[in-house]
């Protein structure tokens, strides 16, 4: 059992922004406060330099973390934001932090796994577009506008860049938390290299939760996930 409210940190898959979230704020109940947070180079931090490297990404998501100084933490990402999530609870342990209370881990494969599909990031434009498409997920008034389409598209390249450069480490220890782990039914990529195994990487429990739907499953299951993350984070207040 603990005291006080807990802090819900949710991390935006590629291509995405804190603003994803924005509805869970006022979805979730008192005692779980949700906070989104902003990757460089995008939303409310436009103006700033993309980071270039999966570490300087952890580096400033353990800065956060520190800065906010609260005992209560959980973690929640999808996909690119679901590896986030492992290295900066990987790093919080590293450095005598809290562990998060909870990690809620969300259509991604475990982190010791490479992916074999092509790389992305460096792919000419219209073919970059066409796989970017074919994964569903982007609203077709982003691919269908020149502009909008360069803005996005500078920003998932960066985000690719970050994935496809990424090199799993074996970390000292296992990880203490908790994990719920979602994904979905059809989710080709996840399923493809499977999502099991993320049960390795803790010595708490973890929970596999099937989702209908392909890789960005959690937009159409919302009521569903957060529904459940409100029964998990409950059990550590009562």
């Amino acid at each position: 059992m603990i005291n006080g409210d807990i802090q819900l940190i949710c991390i935006p898959y590629a291509g995405g922004s804190a603003s994803i979230y924005n509805k869970w704020v006022s979805i979730l109940p008192k005692g779980i406060e949700v906070i989104p947070y902003e990757l460089a180079g995008r939303g409310k931090r436009f103006s700033e330099p993309f980071c270039s490297t999966y570490e300087s990404v952890i580096d400033e998501l353990f800065d956060f973390v520190n800065g906010i100084n609260k005992p209560n933490i959980a973690l929640w990402g999808h996909s690119m934001g679901a590896l986030l999530v492992y290295g900066l609870a990987t790093k919080m342990q590293e450095h005598g932090l809290p562990a998060p209370l909870h990690m809620f881990i969300s259509g991604r494969y475990p982190p010791n796994i490479s992916s074999a599909r092509k790389q992305l990031h460096n792919m000419p434009e219209e073919e970059f577009k066409q796989e970017i498409s074919k994964m569903g997920g982007t609203p077709s008034e982003i691919l269908e506008n020149k502009e909008l389409w360069e803005l996005f598209s500078r920003i998932l390249r960066a985000d690719y860049t970050i994935l496809e450069n990424y090199k799993y480490q074996q970390s000292k220890q296992k990880l203490s938390s908790d994990m719920t782990v979602f994904y979905g039914a059809d989710d080709d990529e996840v399923n493809n290299y499977g999502v099991s195994g993320w049960e390795t990487f803790t010595n708490g429990n973890c929970r596999y939760i099937q989702c209908e739907g392909g890789h960005f499953f959690f937009k159409n299951q919302e009521t569903k996930i957060l529904s459940i993350i409100e029964d998990v984070l409950k059990k550590y207040t009562i």
